[in-house]
């Protein structure tokens, strides 16, 4: 069969090109991304490139269709959100028998965590508890007990605001809680939701009209995030009897056809069901390792085929997708253990785990000797990626150590200063205050500004109070973006951190870029030339990046008086 396979960029999509190509259909991609793994597979027929799914939808939905009417596809298969939330509402004829998508009233309630819940409950499948959340039901008083989980409604579409991706986001404090209830608001309703215990328990099935014809389970064992999220290592587990039923008692609900996965928080002999994934999902190489080849199994199911109805997979057979595992060895070394947010493991377990690949008992996503080129691809953007970290890090190793040692001024004439941070809601308009007490009357003008793109937001509220302990008032405070004029108007340009620096060369020329020096190197304690950001930070770790400002400052001041 003539397949087209969407996402092509994504995990799951190469592992659907690997099932599929091996099973002896012609195998054709797409992405709206120009370079990905998957071309390097030897089961890919073509390529293709379209728009961004949820920016450009009527772009992508005209590009499909031209496709469609010029390569007769046998089906189309969309792997991830970014395709499926468009292509639901697709009315396009030639479309209708080719497109693989969850019937409609299934994948509004699959896909929608309030629906979600509702199903649920009327189910009898154990939820955590949550709060639904709309502009005009949010009560900030209702919530005293932290973590909880912010999670939007719907993770991707559109709005009123825009196209939006979202992702669920874990907050301790009540003004997390306030800035990630803002933020998505301004996109969907939401659910705040009890932060559970327990390991990521997945249940993978295919359906057909409601029932179970193969079902799958796995455990994560490294999670990215720390605090949980997508797996970069997992293994098969035994299918857990509580898990299996809860998930055929909802896809029997949903009258699923397709592949889904539920997904589970399990706690001893606890389940709470966290979201239903009506696609394929990022570990579904995991399952095909371990004998249920699911991609195989959905065109097979989908074109009348015959499928066994006996069947079993290799239990305790851990994968690791090597790219993403990588990161999450960083993570995980930086890691405070003690922290019991975090979904931690000690250091030398992490090591000993690696032993396992050489019992047999542990591969790597899309590493089949009979697809090699992919293999080597894998790698080699792995060593690139790596090569490139060490190189940006050397870079800025040199770089600052060369602002330490060169403090002098762009010039003896210097009357205006800009000051610069990221956001012009933290660092920037403190060092503004401070230096405009002392140096406005010597003649001076100061102005602080930074490079986010939206402008009069006000600082953090906590922030603003830590500040006042310092007699440091930034309640008027508005923040601006920088410009060309006020990068010309500056004599002198005060900037925080690299990252300033490297927004600064992005923005302007060297003209502009002579005229920036780090803050902390006038610094008379030569701590560290970098000023962090305190946005989302801890008190204690405000006021000592408060009192590094102002002992900068200090220096700064005394180095502007002995020029004149």
């Amino acid at each position: 069969m003539k397949i087209l396979i969407l996402d092509s960029h994504s995990n799951a999509a190469l592992a659907c090109i690997q099932s599929l190509g091996r099973a002896g259909h012609d195998i054709y991609i797409a992405s709206d991304k120009k370079n990905t793994l998957s071309q390097k597979s030897k089961y890919v027929t073509d390529v293709f490139v379209y728009a961004p799914p949820l920016k450009q939808t009527k772009t992508f939905i005209e590009q499909i269709i031209v496709l469609q009417q010029k390569h007769k596809f046998q089906y189309i298969l969309p792997v991830t959100d970014n395709t499926l939330y468009p292509l639901m509402d697709i009315t396009e004829e030639s479309l209708q028998n080719v497109l693989i998508l969850p019937k409609k009233g299934s994948f509004e309630k699959a896909f929608n965590k309030e629906k979600t819940l509702l199903l649920a409950q009327a189910n009898n499948v154990p939820v955590p508890k949550n709060t639904y959340v709309s502009i005009d039901t949010f009560d900030e008083n209702e919530f005293t007990e932290f973590p909880l989980f912010v999670k939007p409604i719907q993770s991707k579409g559109n709005s009123i605001n825009g196209d939006f991706t979202l992702q669920p986001i874990l907050v301790d404090t009540k003004i997390e809680l306030l800035e990630n209830v803002e933020k998505i608001l301004k996109y969907t309703p939401l659910q705040i939701q009890q932060c559970v215990p327990g390991i990521g328990i997945g249940i993978e099935v295919l359906c057909h009209d409601g029932e179970i014809i193969r079902a799958f389970a796995h455990q994560r064992i490294h999670e990215i995030p720390l605090t949980g999220g997508g797996s970069s290592y997992r293994k098969s587990i035994p299918m857990p009897d509580k898990a299996y039923k809860y998930s055929e008692s909802l896809m029997r609900a949903l009258k699923w056809h397709g592949v889904a996965m539920v997904e589970f928080k399990a706690f001893e002999d606890s389940y709470w069901l966290m979201e239903i994934n009506g696609r394929f999902w990022g570990s579904l190489p995991l399952a095909i390792c371990a004998g249920v080849d699911f991609p195989k199994l959905l065109i097979d199911m989908l074109s009348n085929t015959n499928i066994p109805k006996e069947y079993s997979y290799n239990e305790n057979l851990y994968l690791r997708n090597i790219g993403k595992d990588l990161d999450w060895f960083k993570l995980n070394l930086k890691a405070d253990k003690s922290n019991p947010r975090l979904i931690t493991r000690g250091i030398g377990k992490s090591i000993l785990e690696l032993s396992r690949v050489l019992w047999g008992r542990e591969r790597w996503d899309h590493a089949y000797l009979s697809d090699p080129k992919l293999i080597f691809a894998q790698l080699k953007n792995i060593f690139y990626k790596e090569f490139k970290t060490l190189h940006h890090k050397s870079i800025k190793k040199l770089t600052l150590r060369k602002a330490n040692r060169h403090q002098r001024f762009p010039s003896k004439n210097i009357k205006n200063i800009l000051v610069m941070c990221y956001g012009n809601i933290c660092r920037s308009p403190l060092v503004e205050i401070l230096l405009n007490e002392y140096l406005v009357k010597e003649g001076y003008k100061i102005v602080s500004a930074g490079f986010h793109k939206k402008e009069n937001r006000t600082s953090p509220e906590n922030y603003m109070k830590t500040c006042l302990e310092y007699d440091i008032d930034l309640t008027s405070h508005r923040s601006k973006k920088i410009n060309d004029e006020l990068a010309s108007w500056a004599d002198l340009i005060l900037i925080m951190d690299y990252g300033n620096m490297l927004l600064m060369k992005k923005q302007f020329d060297s003209t502009v870029i002579n005229k920036c020096r780090f803050l902390g190197t006038y610094n008379p304690e030569k701590i560290v030339v970098e000023i962090s950001d305190p946005y989302k930070s801890k008190k204690a770790t405000s006021i000592k990046i408060i009192q590094q400002m102002k002992n900068s400052c200090d220096g700064l001041i005394k180095k502007l008086r002995n020029i004149k």
